[in-house]
C-alpha cells in the first residue's frame, strides 16, 4: 500500500470565497457560511482522485489545510478560528465522501502571541468527533511579519506536546505563510523547517516527551546538515551522536509515494 502523508484541502471556489469575506469584514457579521456542502464537495473530490491519487498509484492520502491560506497572524482572532474550522469541515466531507481514500490531518487556529492552548477545542473535536488522525503545526504564527514565535524546543508548545500524547496522534510540521517582502512563503519553508528541528534537538524536546511523534515537511529542509554541525558546537563524537538519536525519533521524510510536483506539497 501506498500512502502519502502530507497532502493538502480538496474545496470549492466557495470555500475561497468565504476567506476573502473574512479578511474583509474582519468578522464584523458573524461566522457567515462557507457553503461547504456534500454535494459541492463531490466534484472536487472526484477530479483530485482521479488526476492525482489514481494516476500516480497512491492509495491513501493525508489531507490537510493548505498552510500558506491558514492567515494565522491576521486579527481578530476570531477570524482565524472560523477559517480554520471550515478548512476542518472541508477536509472531514472529503473523507466522508471517500472514506477509504482519505484520512484527516487538522489544522489549528493558531493566532499570533496566543498561548497554544487556545486550539485545544479544535483539536479535540477534530481528534474525538470528526476522527482525524493528526495535526499539523505551524512553528510561525507571525508569518515572517517581523515578530518571532518561540522555537518550537521553548516551554510554549510543552502544553500542545502534552496534548498530542495524551491523543497519542502525530503532528505534520509545515511552515505557512510569509509576510517578509524579501521572502516568499516557499523558501521561508525552508528556514523555518530547519531552525524545527535544530530547536527540539538541541533544547532536549524528545527526551522530555519520548511518546511525541513528530514530521517535519519537506524533508525537513537543512536538518540533515545543521543536525551534525550541532553535535560539533555541542561537543565532540557523543554529542553528534546523540543528536541523530534524538532526531530519530523525529521524521523528516513525508512521502510514501511519489505524486507530481504541485500536487499536494
Amino acid at each position: 500500500m501506498i500512502v502519502d502523508i502530507h497532502g493538502h484541502t480538496n474545496a470549492p471556489a466557495s470555500l475561497y470565497a468565504y476567506k476573502a469575506g473574512l479578511t474583509s469584514s474582519r468578522g464584523a457579521h458573524g461566522r457567515g457560511n462557507p457553503g461547504l456542502t456534500e454535494e459541492g464537495m463531490q466534484a472536487s473530490v472526484k477530479n483530485h482522485l482521479a488526476n492525482h491519487l489514481d494516476k500516480v498509484g497512491t492509495d491513501i492520502q493525508f489531507l490537510s489545510p493548505r498552510p500558506f491560506q491558514l492567515m494565522h497572524s491576521e486579527k481578530p482572532e476570531k477570524i482565524v478560528h472560523y477559517w480554520v474550522e471550515a478548512n476542518n469541515d472541508a477536509i472531514a466531507m472529503s473523507v466522508k465522501i471517500a472514506p477509504t481514500r482519505y484520512r484527516g490531518v487538522a489544522g489549528l487556529p493558531q493566532c499570533a502571541g496566543v498561548p497554544i492552548t487556545n486550539t485545544f477545542d479544535e483539536i479535540d473535536r477534530c481528534v474525538n468527533d470528526l476522527g482525524f488522525v493528526g495535526i499539523m503545526i505551524n512553528p510561525d504564527p507571525f508569518e515572517g511579519s517581523g515578530e518571532h514565535a518561540p522555537g518550537m524546543g521553548d516551554e510554549y508548545w510543552y502544553p500542545l506536546y502534552e496534548k498530542m500524547v495524551q491523543l497519542d496522534v502525530p503532528a505534520l510540521i509545515h511552515s505557512a505563510g510569509c509576510k517578509d517582502p524579501w521572502d516568499t512563503y516557499s523558501n521561508y519553508f525552508i528556514a523555518v523547517e530547519t531552525r524545527v528541528i535544530i530547536s527540539m534537538v538541541a533544547s532536549g524536546t524528545f527526551d522530555k516527551f519520548p511518546n511525541l511523534k513528530i514530521i517535519v515537511a519537506h524533508g525537513a529542509a537543512r536538518c540533515r546538515t545543521r543536525l551534525g554541525a550541532t553535535g560539533r558546537s555541542s561537543g565532540g563524537t557523543s554529542s553528534r551522536a546523540a543528536a541523530s538519536t534524538r532526531s530519530s525519533r523525529s521524521s523528516t521524510s513525508t512521502r510514501c509515494s511519489t505524486t507530481p510536483r504541485g500536487s499536494s506539497c
